[in-house]
């Protein structure tokens, strides 16, 4: 994303605040899984005790890491998580999971199932699920590090999602990089909730005013070579059907291109 997508805002509130806030008011406490790198800057938000930086034992990437970090410090406790990205996310959706853990206390790990996908990081992990995986891990059992397959090694719980559910799962870390073709059509999902369609509206808002400058080479002169070169800003590209949009995190051109 180019920047720390927990410490973005909205409405004077940082993403991971909105989020820790959904916690809380389901009087649980709250701890924020973070990396070295994220430790000076979310200390000015969160208490030390809060905060569970990723151990350097676990050669982990990812969400993966996190949790079991904070299993690590608190072998005996269940973990509720929620991604900070999760925007539209109500706390009677994760309220559903603790009430499921509590009527079907067989099942070790409790997830919502989104059209025949798990649903990991909004999700309710018990310490006996945990305790397994990090045990696979240690063992060099564990070959892959994603949470799906976490999940199908753990006696896991699908909870289906009802259509008007799934709005609370938009992920904007994914969504909205780019594509303002796509911003577009998010803002109509919800064109019939005036509250939730302004709700959307402002978070693009806040989104487009950190975005990108597009920006490319463009040859004036081939026969100069690099000098008859210049970048410039060029406007967003907008989506057409079918088209794929991705994001280049980095590139690079050799010499003899350039010549």
């Amino acid at each position: 994303m180019g920047s720390d997508k927990g410490l973005l805002t909205f409405k004077n509130a940082t993403w991971v605040q909105l989020a820790a806030d959904k916690m809380l008011s389901l009087q649980l406490s709250v701890l924020i899984s973070i990396n070295a790198g994220q430790l000076e800057s979310y200390s000015t938000i969160f208490s030390s005790h809060q905060l569970v930086i990723d151990d350097p034992l676990l050669l982990l990437k990812g969400p993966l890491c996190g949790i079991l970090s904070t299993h690590i410090q608190f072998p005996n406790e269940d973990i509720l998580v929620l991604a900070c990205d999760m925007f539209m996310m109500e706390t009677k959706m994760l309220k559903v999971l603790i009430d499921t853990q509590k009527d079907k206390p067989p099942a070790d790990a409790f997830v919502f199932n989104n059209n025949g996908e798990p649903e990991p990081l909004c999700g309710l992990y018990t310490a006996k699920s945990l305790t397994y995986i990090l045990g696979l891990y240690r063992t060099g059992q564990l070959p892959k590090h994603s949470m799906k397959y976490m999940l199908e090694h753990v006696n896991t719980a699908y909870l289906p999602l009802a259509e008007e559910q799934k709005k609370y799962f938009l992920n904007f870390a994914l969504r909205l990089r780019k594509s303002y073709a796509t911003l577009n059509i998010l803002i109509k999902i919800d064109n019939d909730n005036r509250q939730q369609y302004h709700f959307i509206e402002e978070v693009f808002a806040d989104w487009k005013k950190r975005r990108y400058v597009m920006k490319a080479i463009v040859v004036t002169d081939q026969a100069a070579g690099t000098a008859g070169m210049k970048l410039v800003e060029r406007p967003e590209p907008q989506a057409a059907i079918n088209d794929v949009v991705v994001q280049v995190y980095a590139s690079s051109i050799t010499g003899d291109e350039l010549s």
